[in-house]
């Protein structure tokens, strides 16, 4: 799913997330809400359980093919 999303936003999820920001982390899931629930609620449960290391995991996948 995160393929889908614009790299700009996929990079910032992942330097959020290496930083361990929650914060700006659940604000980029907020402005996917909408349109991307399935991938906001996912986010957003792994940042509830401070799981960052997925996060990171996905992300570096989706920029190792940008």
């Amino acid at each position: 799913m995160l393929r889908t999303m614009p790299m700009d936003w996929v990079r910032r999820l992942h330097q959020h997330a290496c930083l361990a920001e929650q914060d700006q982390i659940s604000q980029l899931v907020n402005d996917i809400l909408n349109a991307h629930p399935v991938l906001a609620r996912a986010i957003q449960t792994l940042i509830e359980q401070f799981d960052y290391e997925k996060d990171i995991t996905c992300t570096e996948q989706v920029l190792a093919h940008e």
